[in-house]
């Protein structure tokens, strides 16, 4: 595959300085195309995607072609003025994609955010260059002071990590599951020498790979001293007597802070702290600006802009401790217009258009990719292949490269078998696509298969290529991996088969009784906790959208349960010994 020229001059053109332009395409092409711009221009990119889903599929496929070099950076979860936020692994996965943008340019090439995280106001690049750690192997270092400066980054302390934001400490041994990244890493010192580095599996705790050096990034924004406590202090004094919030609540609230706790309405709270005065552009003055169909991104942070303002209004008559939207976000006029932008593209079906008057959208160089959508119509697996495999043996007498993306090794192979029933040999490849495979394609009558996703095939005449998979096959529809704590339906889930009084492991705290739901005040809003009560009456408030983190008790008799003991090591004592006694079975069974 080679881009065609006009394609070349055009990315040429938008990576040099003060470059934009526009590529029509459909949907599916753009992680293609958006690889092959980052090829040519040997730029980075930050590419904007409207939605949360739209960003987290584009993630996915443009990881497929960009192998470890994609972070995406998950937005919030839902308005700041519907429910506070509060959560250490939400916020260090945010901060984390920044960190690793920003500091390592080399291994972290493209940047996936959605309209709503490109719309905030972000600290300054140089505020989280400060506040960031880099451990090298061979490196001395102080064993206390190390473990105080991770701990003063808003990390967690327990007693063996699972998520970002945690740090665990057993002797010479430092494990830590830095800000953003996929993987924790343990630190494993030599008296003052840092002797190793190295990934683990956080489950079996055996290492993987080992690292030369290490960036752990803040899990919170701001550190709560007492220059920072001071000036939020001032600043939410002054905030509740505008809005009349209740003296009881702000004593407790500043209270709280002083006392070094992080009250879950706090991150919407920053801009009272510190200076948000950043973007999300800031973090990348190398990279191109790449927007998913810019209209469509207009679309969505000007209904954003709107909605929020909705949101602040009925809050602050509500009695909430909220600030205006203006101090956490950009005004939508400035956030989607590309001439601010050092460098930028738009991709998608209706690129360089201005979807309100129809015309064109500035006087940038606007090209049309030629990618056509595909479509087959079809009843059922069989009707559908049957047609696929008619269609592909035309497009291979037409010189084109077809090829199908599947899911995973046993997909492959299915399709394999398939294609091989209506007559169609196959050449499969049980590695990823990818642009260098591409390139390398050589004439051939049979059907290409790689592992890889694609939202809908498409015909490219210009590349030579159709691309197409499982959905155009057999008309299923793989959605994007989604973590399970970002779907709200979860909770719906647990909750259904949860009733008052029943024994639940939640997986940091193990045994508890669940109590039902309860409706509490954070920061001055209405949120629903599930209620679940610990030995001695303690009780701990877990919120819905975490609900995915307990489970019902399935032990073969609910009264030898014993409820455990809030903030005690009884239930990492029991998790490390299964973990123990499966890695042993696993040897005993080899």
């Amino acid at each position: 595959m080679h881009l065609p020229q006009d394609i070349r001059e055009l990315a040429r053109h938008v990576g040099g300085p003060g470059g934009g332009g526009a590529l029509r395409t459909p949907p599916a092409a753009v992680p293609l195309f958006a690889a092959a711009v980052a090829r040519v221009t040997e730029r980075r990119l930050i590419l904007v995607a409207p939605t949360q889903a739209r960003m987290e599929a584009l993630a996915a496929e443009v990881e497929i072609l960009m192998p470890g070099q994609v972070v995406g950076m998950a937005p919030w979860l839902v308005s700041p003025y519907v429910v506070a936020q509060g959560d250490r692994e939400a916020e260090a996965s945010r901060l984390g994609a920044l960190a690793r943008f920003l500091q390592e340019p080399a291994a972290t090439r493209c940047l996936v955010v959605t309209a709503w995280e490109w719309l905030r106001r972000q600290p300054a690049p140089s505020l989280l260059d400060r506040r960031t750690l880099l451990l090298v192997t061979g490196e001395l270092v102080d064993r206390t002071e190390l473990i105080a400066g991770i701990l003063a980054l808003g990390y967690g302390r327990v007693e063996a990590v699972s998520e970002a934001g945690q740090i665990a400490v057993r002797g010479g041994i430092i494990d830590v599951f830095p800000a953003g990244a996929p993987r924790p890493v343990r630190v494993d010192l030599f008296g003052d020498e840092i002797e190793s580095l190295a990934h683990f599996d956080s489950i079996s705790q055996m290492e993987e790979e080992e690292l030369d050096l290490c960036v752990i990034p803040p899990a919170r924004l701001i550190t709560l001293d007492d220059d920072t406590v001071g000036r939020l202090r001032e600043g939410i004094r002054t905030l509740a007597g505008d809005l009349r919030y209740p003296s009881r609540l702000l004593s407790d609230l500043i209270r709280n802070l002083q006392d070094g706790q992080r009250p879950p309405e706090l991150e919407v709270l920053y801009p009272l702290g510190i200076d948000l005065d950043a973007t999300v552009a800031s973090y990348g003055e190398d990279a191109i600006v790449v927007f998913d169909d810019l209209g469509e991104v207009r679309k969505e942070l000007r209904e954003t802009w709107d909605a929020e303002w909705d949101r602040y209004r009925v809050a602050a008559a509500a009695g909430a401790l909220v600030i205006p939207p203006d101090r956490l976000y950009r005004p939508p006029e400035e956030a989607e217009d590309p001439g601010r932008l050092a460098r930028w593209m738009d991709l998608g079906r209706l690129a360089g258009v201005d979807q309100e008057d129809g015309g064109p959208a500035g006087t940038v160089p606007v090209l049309d990719s030629g990618v056509e959508p595909l479509f087959l119509p079809g009843d059922g697996s069989q009707g559908r292949s049957a047609l696929f495999a008619q269609e592909a043996r035309r497009w291979l007498e037409d010189g084109l490269h077809v090829v199908v993306l599947c899911e995973g090794l046993e997909s492959l192979e299915r399709t394999r078998r398939i294609l091989g029933a209506h007559g169609l040999g196959a050449l499969p490849r049980e590695e990823p696509w990818s642009l260098d495979w591409l390139r390398g394609l050589r004439p051939a009558q049979k059907v290409r298969l790689a592992l890889g996703t694609v939202e809908r095939g498409f015909i490219a005449r210009s590349l030579g290529l159709v691309i197409t998979g499982e959905v155009d096959l057999f008309g299923k529809r793989t959605e994007p991996h989604r973590p399970a704590r970002r779907r709200i339906s979860d909770a719906v889930k647990v909750l259904s088969k949860l009733e008052d009084g029943d024994l639940v492991v939640h997986s940091q705290y193990g045994i508890g009784r669940f109590l039902g739901l309860e409706t509490k005040a954070a920061g001055g809003h209405e949120a629903s906790f599930l209620s679940l009560e610990y030995a001695d009456g303690a009780r701990c408030y877990v919120p819905v959208h975490h609900a995915d983190r307990i489970q019902r008790y399935i032990g073969s008799d609910d009264r030898s349960a014993v409820v455990g003991k809030l903030g005690g090591a009884t239930w990492e004592r029991r998790k490390t010994k299964a973990r123990e006694a499966a890695k042993k079975l696993a040897f005993d069974l080899v």
